[in-house]
């Protein structure tokens, strides 16, 4: 039997809700060629037996039941069982357009080493749609161009929605790192990217549905500091590391001071914010050179903006620190005083 041309990897935990509408999604593809690797995660629900209910009724479908030990241990899992010339990652609570593969397929080729789909953005009552304008390639010397055009979506952050090669990752020591709890997708395709020779096809059509409003989401909305001191601290200084002329990006500099926003705003939070944490801040946001665009903090809020704006115009940590803590208690006071 032949092996199939794409392997399509699953991690399940705890989504028995909305897996059946997953994998059905998979299985109604126009195209039909894959393998379907659900990698169960130690789910405490009814999971692991829908898994094996649709493994027992198509023979493209393989279960692997492990303990629990996260989504990047589950999908390293998936790569090494994998069989397919190529490798698609999907989300347990996600689902797929019946033309997914067909489409993401027609535009591989002997010099495409990955290929990056558009999605859909559901929300309780609508949805919005991310994809390029136009079908677009990139060589390995214009890579840099992908991670401007694209830095502040998920077209760069995720890893569903894409095809990779599998020979590209079999070949690695490293794949994703299991002990990051944050982020750790974008900078395994940062990784992927950094060393491939092929090029990238970005496919102009939004063919992945991202589910944004479920009990997954508001956990992992928790406040995860430490998951992104190191998520920024891995991925902003090894991407222009790899690809220096973005040192000079004032996409990627305003989306680098949009996570630091981020982090800044969980720490306050948490009163865990401090002078030294600023530092930080300043020490990655001084390895660019570019200039940070307000526009991309401008329909987040005031407190967003204000944060962009004193990034932007004030040089001194010292100074920038007294003036941020002042707004953050500002904020903090006027929302106890709203809540009473």
């Amino acid at each position: 039997m032949n092996p199939p041309l794409v392997s399509i990897i699953i991690p399940v935990y705890n989504v028995e809700r909305y897996l059946a509408q997953c994998i059905e999604s998979i299985l109604s593809q126009t195209f039909a060629d894959f393998e379907l690797l659900l990698i169960n995660d130690g789910s405490r629900d009814n999971s692991g037996n829908i898994c094996d209910s649709y493994a027992s009724d198509d023979i493209r479908v393989r279960v692997f039941h492990k303990n629990n030990s996260g989504v990047s241990a589950s999908r390293n899992l998936g790569i090494h069982h994998a069989e397919g010339k190529w490798i698609t990652f999907i989300d347990s609570d996600d689902w797929v357009d019946n033309d997914y593969l067909e489409t993401l397929i027609r535009h591989t080729g002997d010099n495409v080493g990955l290929v990056v789909g558009g999605y859909k953005k559901h929300f309780l009552v609508n949805h919005e749609s991310c994809a390029s304008e136009v079908t677009t390639e990139y060589t390995p010397a214009n890579f840099s161009r992908f991670y401007d055009s694209f830095i502040s979506t998920c077209m760069v952050k995720a890893v569903w929605g894409n095809l990779f090669l599998t020979s590209e990752l079999k070949d690695k020591e490293e794949l994703f790192v299991e002990d990051m709890s944050l982020g750790e997708d974008t900078v395994f395709k940062l990784n992927y990217i950094k060393e491939l020779k092929h090029s990238i096809v970005v496919v102009n059509r939004s063919l992945y549905n991202w589910r944004c409003v479920n009990e997954s989401d508001s956990l992992s909305q928790k406040s995860n500091i430490p998951g992104w001191n190191k998520f920024i601290q891995t991925f902003y200084p090894a991407l222009i590391s790899y690809f220096a002329e973005l040192r000079d990006s004032t996409r990627v500099k305003s989306n680098l001071a949009s996570d630091c926003y981020t982090m800044i705003n969980m720490e306050f939070k948490e009163k865990e914010y401090s002078l030294s944490s600023l530092k930080k801040v300043y020490s990655l946001l001084n390895m660019y050179t570019a200039k940070i665009d307000l526009k991309v903090f401008k329909n987040r809020g005031i407190l967003v903006l204000l944060t962009g704006g004193i990034f932007k115009f004030c040089k001194s940590v010292f100074v920038s620190h007294t003036i941020l803590s002042l707004v953050f208690y500002i904020f903090t006071l006027k929302k106890g005083l709203h809540k009473s």
